[in-house]
């Protein structure tokens, strides 16, 4: 006998409107505006206002998101228990918007609350934890929300390319700041500088937030339930794991996260230390962001035409190829610097958008081969690999730098030719990696629609 979940499962069905899937995709504009200002910036905030050694800076970087990783499976377990009337995860979207926001904003005023000397590395890694925290609480329920607000494969495809093009909005207005912050050099004007963007920032996710759920939580509180024993099943979860299809997922994932976000991460430093040259982080980040817009509805019609995995290789190709070509051709920045990062941004669209919908996919094939609905759970250990993926390259980098030479905000002309072969060379064998994973992922649209036709309901 199935359990009641796949018995219910499928009563949300229909396409999606217009105005409630712009809602929900418009929360990751709120909740990239603080992911994305922390992970493009906490690094350089660390080394360079807040004084942190760059190998210690990594460290934190990759405790706060191993931290975060690990809180991933154990809210996705707890989301896939609750049911109230704020529907499965209301409640913690509602909830979680002014904890992410807070804790945010308190990372970017460290140096006004406890001066830049007396914000170390316990109070730093607090700072970090506490944010880390509260966004897993926001950003997990609403990841897993893709796959209660529409059935079809091919129709979340559109979703998550919609959802990152969202996200791209939001890095539009991370460059935008950029160019204020990094017009001015004076140390504690800089400090400045950042606390004001990360006010504006975290203003701006709270109300995205709110508005994102209340688009679709007719459709939150209408979707499939479960029972607390059914969402611990312990057999159904490690069912899962042997899936060929969920490890590869996953897997990919892992190597999304860890290698192609580096060059972003490293635009700081390049605009500091290499190139000497304000523009480097603004129109880099504007460059990336243009070609991440531009390209959204061409990806969304590809992962509508092609398989999703299929989209995913040609979107890594191609950064491989930007970022070769980078290595070689790229010596000021100028138009061929503009260029390849605008090809970047086309590339990142392809690869970090397509991957939810595959999440969503997989969880429908999880229900048929184990009876039991993992929704949350399995957006839970995508998010986990992810951030473990994002947390290693952190502190990748953080240990290259110092390897380098970096110290004292001041770094040798090895240093700077190490710090691009870092930006590129990571991204170009993690990608290379996440592309064998996909060439053997086999849940096309055509099998997809085969898993739904069998489930009940």
């Amino acid at each position: 006998m199935k359990p009641e979940t796949s018995q219910k499962s499928h009563q949300q069905s229909g396409t999606l409107s217009t105005p409630a899937m712009l809602g929900y995709c418009g929360g990751n504009l709120g909740k990239n505006i603080l992911a994305g200002s922390l992970g493009l910036f906490q690094l350089y905030f660390m080394t360079d206002i807040l004084g942190l050694a760059p190998a210690l800076a990594g460290v934190l970087v990759l405790l706060a998101l191993l931290w975060d990783a690990l809180l991933d499976p154990l809210v996705g377990l707890w989301s896939d228990r609750v049911y109230n009337r704020f529907g499965k995860y209301g409640a913690f979207i509602l909830l979680g918007a002014p904890l992410a926001s807070a804790s945010f904003l308190l990372f970017f005023f460290l140096p006004f609350l406890f001066g830049s000397d007396g914000a170390g590395f316990w109070l730093v890694l607090a700072a970090l934890l506490l944010f880390r925290s509260c966004y897993t609480i926001l950003d997990l329920p609403h990841n897993a929300l893709i796959a209660r607000i529409s059935p079809d494969s091919r129709e979340r495809g559109k979703i998550a390319v919609t959802r990152f093009f969202f996200s791209s909005l939001s890095m539009l207005m991370i460059s935008g700041a950029s160019f204020l912050i990094f017009s001015d050099q004076a140390g504690s004007g800089e400090a400045w500088l950042f606390a004001q963007a990360a006010l504006v920032a975290a203003g701006i996710s709270l109300a995205v937030m709110w508005l994102s759920w209340l688009s679709v939580a007719r459709r939150d509180r209408a979707g499939p339930r479960q029972t607390r024993r059914e969402s611990f099943s312990w057999q159904a979860h490690l069912a899962a794991l042997q899936l060929g299809d969920v490890r590869l997922l996953l897997a990919a994932g892992m190597l999304g996260a860890f290698g192609p976000p580096t060059f972003m991460r490293m635009l700081p430093y390049m605009n500091v230390y290499v190139f000497a040259d304000d523009r480097a982080v603004s129109t880099g980040l504007l460059a990336i962001v243009l070609g991440q817009l531009v390209s959204a509805p061409v990806w969304a019609w590809l992962s509508h035409r092609w398989n999703k995995a299929t989209t995913m290789i040609a979107a890594h190709g191609l950064l491989i190829l930007a970022m070769l070509a980078f290595l070689v051709t790229v010596e000021t920045v100028g138009p061929i610097f503009w260029a390849l990062t605008f090809v970047m941004g086309i590339a990142y669209c392809g690869m970090f958008s397509i991957v939810w919908g595959m999440g969503a996919d997989v969880i429908d094939l999880i229900e048929l081969r184990t009876g039991v609905r993992l929704e949350a759970i399995l957006i839970g250990l995508l998010v986990l690999v992810m951030k473990a993926g994002e947390g290693l390259s952190g502190a990748a980098i953080g240990m290259g730098l110092d390897l380098a030479g970096f110290s004292g905000n001041s770094i040798s002309d090895q240093g700077r030719s190490a710090i691009i072969w870092l930006a590129c060379l990571i991204p170009i064998v993690a990608a290379s990696g996440a592309m064998l994973c996909l060439f053997r992922y086999s849940l096309s649209h055509a099998e997809h629609a085969r898993i739904r036709a069998a489930l009940p309901g």
